[in-house]
């Protein structure tokens, strides 16, 4: 009988363990509804920009993402034009900040075409909507150059001989 009573305990206790989380997800979700309930609601303040966004507060909207296709950069300039039709009044300006992934070298063929092609995109946006108020373009790209490090040069190298030996 004391084997039972210690397998019992034993199994106990891992039926306990495996009932903590679902148990804690429960709790926390009584906790949060009680919250709402007692606290409620409340409206925060914002400020009344009935006519859009004065030229004193220009704001840059910018949105990042990586060159990878030419079908996602026309996406991207598409998110960028509806970002553009829901806010139009006032002095907004939008960006997209691009990157290229991760390469094996510093440049890869192709780069320059789809850089090409999201400046050539950004240009049509700007075409279509014109300047934005106070004059300049409404639509941007930002583009960081591919950082190369190569390994040997910064001594991320596999072995400490390796290293050693290189002069």
């Amino acid at each position: 009988m004391p084997f039972l009573a210690s397998g019992a305990g034993v199994l106990g206790g891992v039926v306990a363990l495996l009932a903590f989380a679902p148990a804690s997800d429960l709790a926390i979700a009584i906790v949060n509804r009680w919250v709402t309930r007692v606290v409620g609601p409340k409206r925060l303040p914002r400020l009344a920009l009935d006519d859009g966004v004065p030229s004193s507060m220009r704001t840059l909207v910018v949105v990042p993402m990586l060159l990878t296709s030419e079908a996602d950069v026309e996406a991207q300039v598409s998110g960028l034009e509806v970002h553009y039709l829901g806010n139009r009044e006032g002095d907004l300006r939008f960006a997209l900040l691009s990157d290229w992934l991760d390469a094996p070298t510093e440049e890869l063929p192709g780069d320059d075409e789809l850089l090409s092609a999201a400046a050539a995109a950004i240009d049509r946006l700007n075409e279509r909507h014109g300047e934005a108020p106070g004059g300049g373009s409404r639509f941007l790209l930002f583009h960081r150059r591919r950082s190369w490090n190569d390994a040997r040069a910064v001594g991320w190298v596999g072995s400490a001989s390796a290293a050693s030996s290189r002069s």
